[in-house]
């Protein structure tokens, strides 16, 4: 017979065990649930990327059920929630294009985010009236004070969307932390590739205004990669065609920016 100290121990170690596999479902915490934003980007998202308010107005269930998750929980208020750089990346990128398309539903119809002025006369991307975690944001404290602040990659400017037609287009699935690096690739891509962004004519290089408004982020990240001083230009050469890349190199051309476009981009306006 074993003595009776030994089995109070060997007690006392099951139950220890015990207690340790109870607890690992509460130590482990999910991911950041996204299905609901998932399915309303699927209902209210063209292929090209834009917006079936209309749609959205009247089934507004899961956008509505997203947003109020984003109140609740935030990389903020839920740290463990998201312990990766790329998994608060991807919150803050879905809770801004989120936000703005809610904000749209909610006034639809109208023109252009331009005319959602609020109080005395606070510009939409301006007041601090969006919730997440408890805490209220502006749509320019999360681009400008978190994303382009905290994690420093021009290819935000490519993922987040304003709700306008010279804005990229919104993606139809929300970043996922484990796709987000291809994710922001290929929006990055997409949006250098299309002629309305980016277009060499004669010897000027036409670019989308939002290279104007960030070039110091683009210059920043061509840095590693430019010979000599970097510019906007360099940024952009990486993604074109290799044969316009070249071209680009070759012949130097003087770059002009491209007014933006503030019309709301309406899917219903883009089939009439």
């Amino acid at each position: 017979m074993a003595p009776r100290g030994r089995n109070v121990k060997r007690k006392v170690a099951g139950l220890a065990a015990l207690l340790v596999a109870l607890a690992a479902p509460a130590l482990a915490e999910e991911a950041f649930d996204y299905s609901s934003y998932a399915r309303a980007l699927e209902r209210g998202v063209t292929p090209d990327g834009r917006v079936r308010y209309q749609e959205l107005k009247e089934n507004p269930g899961d956008l509505n059920d997203f947003v109020r998750q984003l109140a609740a929980t935030s990389p903020e208020n839920r740290p463990e929630r998201f312990p990766t750089r790329e998994a608060q990346m991807a919150y803050w990128i879905n809770a801004y294009n989120a936000f703005v398309v809610h904000e749209v539903v909610k006034n639809y119809p109208m023109e252009s985010v331009r005319d959602l002025k609020f109080g005395f006369g606070l510009l939409f991307f301006k007041r601090q009236r969006f919730v997440a975690g408890g805490k209220r944001y502006s749509l320019d404290d999360i681009e400008h004070g978190i994303l382009r602040q905290r994690y420093r990659d021009a290819r935000i400017h490519f993922a987040v969307n304003c709700a306008s037609a010279s804005c990229p287009p919104l993606r139809r699935e929300p970043y996922l932390p484990e796709k987000l690096e291809a994710q922001l690739e290929d929006a990055t891509l997409s949006f250098i590739q299309r002629r309305e962004n980016v277009w060499m004519r004669g010897d000027v290089l036409f670019l989308s205004a939002i290279f104007d408004w960030y070039k110091d982020d683009f210059t920043r990240a061509a840095a590693a990669k430019a010979n000599g001083k970097p510019t906007v230009v360099d940024y952009v050469t990486r993604y074109l065609p290799l044969e316009t890349a070249e071209r680009v190199k070759r012949e130097k051309p003087r770059v002009e920016f491209y007014n933006y476009d503030w019309t709301l981009n309406d899917a219903a306006v883009a089939s009439d």
